[in-house]
């Protein structure tokens, strides 16, 4: 991860969820994590259609200008980014793996480029309710604010989080991981989206 953001909430979900793939959503507490609100959003499943946003951060209303609860995922992206995007955060509802996207964006009148990294992370389903994901999209590097809404979002990279590497493994150059070796429940994840080569994962989904 590039950004000191990306690891604070990755680190409070790994903290979150102990030896289980996933925390519940009633385990966040907001207050833990108040520098990181206007970063954050939470999805919920919606079966066959692109999943929906519950709740989204304030920086995300800037950065798009516009209120985003109650859209749909897909509206972010660019057309050729929208489907593998959905498809990959509905995999992740159902099969409780973390995910980090890179991203590359445009302001809407084209004067200025930004890249951007978003991470879905999976909430524990609950009794009666649709499944759901924590996100974050925080800019690389950090920004306060936005100045001018930016274009759909366009999808770089996107890659598996095994969530037993360690801090070292996850800095490590893309030259030197892309063979790290992989567990059980990623590596049938990965064998059932062709994203598995010669037994280790490979860096894009």
């Amino acid at each position: 991860m590039k950004t000191s953001a990306s690891t604070d909430i990755y680190a409070y979900w790994n903290a979150l969820r102990g030896s289980r793939s996933a925390p519940f959503r009633n385990e966040i507490d907001p207050s833990s994590i108040r520098h990181l609100l206007p970063d954050l959003f939470v999805l919920t499943d919606a079966e066959e259609q692109s999943p929906i946003f519950r709740l989204t951060g304030t920086r995300l209303y800037n950065l798009f200008g516009k209120e985003l609860r109650g859209k749909a995922f897909s509206t972010l992206w660019n057309e050729d980014a929208a489907v593998d995007a959905c498809r990959i955060a509905a995999g992740v509802m159902q099969h409780e793996l973390p995910v980090q996207f890179d991203i590359h964006a445009q302001s809407e009148y084209g004067e200025s480029a930004r890249e951007f990294e978003m991470l879905l992370l999976p909430l524990k389903a609950e009794d009666h309710f649709p499944a759901r994901l924590l996100g974050a999209l925080i800019s690389d590097p950090p920004m306060d604010d936005f100045g001018q809404a930016f274009k759909p979002l366009m999808l770089v990279r996107s890659r598996l989080l095994d969530t037993q590497w360690s801090q070292e493994e996850e800095q490590l150059s893309d030259e030197d991981s892309a063979g790290l070796p992989i567990r059980s429940d990623v590596r049938n994840y990965a064998r059932r989206h062709s994203i598995l080569r010669n037994g280790l994962l490979t860096r894009r989904l």
